[in-house]
Formats: structure tokens, sequence, C-alpha cells
């Protein structure tokens, strides 16, 4: 499906979005990237004790996905040694996963990153998007963290809160405030949660995000508030503001159609139908879809 786009955006690996919170002092525990199931083995020593294992690849749904080579399940692994480690990255590097964001040829992973892992007490859903509908920025919240905010929507949709921001204040000491109050933060947790909401503002405006999400944002047994795993979006009409981080894209790691439509200014989504679709609007994408199905055909 292709449609033609009035802003433009890419996304970046999860090990580099934690590059870019450790520059805006976002706590992000402790994790190494590894290119290879010999780099992966040696991130373990350097982490000295267990490890998460999790595929870097442009797509979400890790946890539920499989391999297309080998049909291990899972992008994201749990590794008790170094031997475990190098096997699980041997998995991972050079094959494809296949979640429900990719079609069935999957993704192709070409490193790993190793986390140390933290001592959860809660999960929650944190982000910051764009809402086009107002143009101002807003905050969507859940204390049903860990989980695909889509099923929870879906089933729950009470359990999410939203908060509309002012693009010039943001998300100060009283939003923060707010934000920890809807998520159930309490004692050090909370004022914890409220300096990290406000350096994930400051994340937010300062590389021209239109997307920061943060799925599990992790409360630990002793108080802290960790981003555990982020994916984030930018801007790339920015991208003369932000040469690095438009300098980590992978281009050999995101589908040719994807960037020769890009070239053209339009955005390429990958179906498995057969049925074409060029629409300029995500409405009118969804009603193209849905009229080609109630016909009885398949969209691509």
């Amino acid at each position: 499906m292709l449609g033609v786009r009035s802003q433009r955006g890419f996304n970046i690996f999860e090990y580099q979005s934690k590059e870019i919170c450790r520059r805006y002092n976002v706590s992000v525990g402790t994790n190494v990237v590894a290119f290879s199931p010999s780099e992966a083995e040696a991130a373990f020593r350097r982490l000295g004790g267990p490890a998460v294992v999790k595929a870097q690849v442009y797509a979400g749904g890790r946890g539920k996905g499989y391999w297309k080579e080998s049909g291990v399940r899972s992008g994201i692994h749990f590794v008790k040694s170094s031997a475990d480690a190098r096997r699980s990255a041997g998995e991972m590097i050079g094959n494809h996963l296949v979640t429900q964001q990719t079609g069935s040829d999957g993704v192709a992973c070409k490193a790993v990153l190793l986390s140390a892992p933290v001592k959860t007490a809660r999960e929650y859903y944190f982000a910051i998007l764009l809402d086009r509908a107002t143009q101002a920025p807003v905050v969507i919240v859940s204390r049903e963290g860990g989980v695909e905010i889509e099923e929870v929507a879906h089933s729950h949709p009470e359990r999410i809160a939203r908060i509309q921001l002012d693009g010039i204040v943001g998300i100060d000491e009283a939003v923060a405030g707010r934000i920890g109050a809807l998520l159930g933060l309490k004692g050090l947790a909370l004022e914890n949660g409220k300096r990290e909401f406000q350096k994930l503002w400051k994340l937010f405006v300062g590389t021209d995000a239109v997307q920061v999400e943060v799925n599990p944002l992790t409360e630990t047994t002793d108080g802290e508030v960790i981003t555990v795993d982020a994916k984030f979006g930018f801007d790339d009409s920015a991208h003369y503001r932000q040469k690095q981080i438009f300098g980590y894209r992978d281009l050999s790691s995101v589908n040719p159609h994807e960037l020769r439509a890009d070239k053209s200014g339009m955005n390429y989504i990958e179906l498995e139908g057969d049925i074409a679709c060029l629409v300029n609007g995500a409405g009118l994408a969804m009603a193209t879809m849905d009229v080609i199905k109630l016909s009885g055909g398949n969209p691509a």
C-alpha cells in the first residue's frame, strides 16, 4: 500500500534509542550491543550475570515472533551463561524475525542488545506523540505495561489515559505529577518518575521526535523508574538539525520498496494481498481496505 504523507518519519533500533536516552540522562539500565555471537558472549561477561538478549529489528512484537529460518520462537531470550548468550545471538543474527508487524518474509536481524535484568515491581506504558487532530503533543499512559498497547486499547480502553500538553510548557513539575498519579506511583518511585518524565520531554523536543514510546517503563523494587524498552520516531524534515540521529538509519535493513517510495515522499506498507492501494490518508486507507475485503479481495 502506498500513501502520500504530509510528515515523514523514520525509526531507529532500540540500542540507538538508548544511546540517545543516555545523552538526555534518561535511566535505561545497563545495556551492551553485539553484532556477532562472539561479541554477545563478551557482552554477557561484561554485564557479569544473567541477561536479556533482544533482536534489533525495525518491528514491534518481537517477543511473540518467530525466526523464519529455524522456527525458534521469540526475538527476546533470557540467558544465564555466556555460552547461552552466544547460542541465542547465533539464532538471531543473520536470520529473519517474523512478527505481527512484518510480512511472512520477516525482517533481517544484524545485531542484538544484551540488557541486565531489572528487579521489577511494576510495569507501565508511557508515550509522547504528536496528535494530528489537535496539532499538539499528547502523553498516553497506562498501568498495563509490558504488553501490546493495542491489545489494551481493544479490550480495556478505560485503562489508557491521555493528557494533551501545551507545546511550550510541555511536561513540567505539575504535569509530571499528574502523570505519576495516573500511573499510581508513590513515594520514591513518584519522585524518580517525575524526573524521568521531564527528561523524556526534553528528549522529545531536543531530537525533533514525533514518537517517544516506552514500553515497559519499569518501577523497580528499590523505587527507580527505568526505560526498559523504547521506540522512537523522528520527523525527517529536521534532518539538517539532527545529522547524528539520521546517520543511525541502516538502509540495508529497510524494505527496498519503502526506500523507493521514500524518494517520492510517500509511505510504503507491505501487505500480503494482491490488490494494490494508493491512498492519501489513513482514514481513506482503512476504508479502501475494508471495501476490498468486503468484496472478497485482499489488499496489498
